[in-house]
């Protein structure tokens, strides 16, 4: 019985884990969440706002060897919600927007740039944590000023930076 009962358990996690596929991890999603101003103070992502930016207009380039390429997620024979990286959000009545994209290169930091409107843009350095996996976001700059750091607000976990325009 206890010969049984041995070959039983070995099956058993055989089957376990004989049917476990290979864990590939997949390319880190970055993303960060920011909030427009005008040079008032007001906010440009709540539609009630003068001048208001239309996100469905909005897109996220980011340079690779010297050229921009739009951040665009495609999945054939489906709709996304998103495919361009650019989620509009609402909490506690302020209007925001979150950004994603795939890194899947091993730089270990990336330019970018927001394509508000027509004639509105800002461009972003995306610092991250190595070039190795796993990756995230560890700092976000324009024009060499720091955004936003997990250094000065190791506290402050999510990504988030104010523009202004």
């Amino acid at each position: 019985m206890k010969i049984l009962s041995f070959f039983c358990s070995i099956l058993i996690v055989f089957l376990l884990t004989g049917c476990l596929e290979p864990s590939l991890a997949p390319p880190s999603s970055e993303h960060f969440f920011v909030n427009l101003r005008n040079s008032e103070g007001s906010n440009l992502l709540d539609p009630k706002t003068e001048g208001a930016i239309d996100l469905s207009k909005t897109r996220l380039f980011l340079i690779e060897n010297g050229e921009a390429k739009m951040v665009k997620y495609e999945s054939p024979g489906a709709v996304l919600d998103y495919p361009y990286g650019v989620m509009p959000f609402e909490e506690n009545g302020v209007h925001g927007v979150k950004f994603f994209f795939e890194h899947t290169g091993s730089q270990k930091e990336i330019e970018g740039f927001i394509q508000w409107n027509e004639t509105i843009a800002d461009t972003l350095t995306f610092t991250f944590n190595s070039a190795d996996r796993p990756t995230f976001i560890a700092k976000v700059s324009q024009d060499g000023a720091v955004l936003w750091d997990t250094e000065t607000a190791p506290e402050n976990t999510i990504a988030e930076i104010t523009l202004e325009h």
